[in-house]
């Protein structure tokens, strides 16, 4: 068996949660897409602000790094959240399991 054909049988399973299989998808690719947007927008923030004392850049500064991460934690949100759709009741997900098996799992020396 071939990786493609591998990778088409797997996609089987989640054809009757392909809607949240899309938007997972669709986060994942705003969140990657946001990483790099910080850094590339710094540099002319802190020139703007510290070395031209443009008062449009110290105004609207923050709002922007603070848009930045409120879009990177909406796309992060949706992720996780549509990956936990697709769960099947009783899977062993960290959620699922009970407090005793949790605690029996731990470290003793905690």
């Amino acid at each position: 068996m071939t990786s493609t054909q591998l990778y088409l049988r797997l996609l089987c399973y989640v054809r009757p949660h392909w809607q949240a299989f899309a938007v997972s998808i669709l986060g994942m690719i705003v969140a990657a897409a946001t990483e790099p947007l910080l850094p590339a927008l710094l540099k002319p923030f802190l020139d703007g602000t510290f070395v031209h004392k443009d008062d449009w850049v110290m105004r609207w500064a923050p709002v922007f790094i603070l848009g930045i991460f409120f879009v990177r934690g909406l796309a992060g949100f949706f992720r996780v959240i549509c990956h936990s759709l697709g769960r099947q009741p009783g899977g062993d997900g960290f959620a699922r399991r009970d407090v005793r098996q949790v605690d029996d799992a731990a470290d003793p020396l905690l």
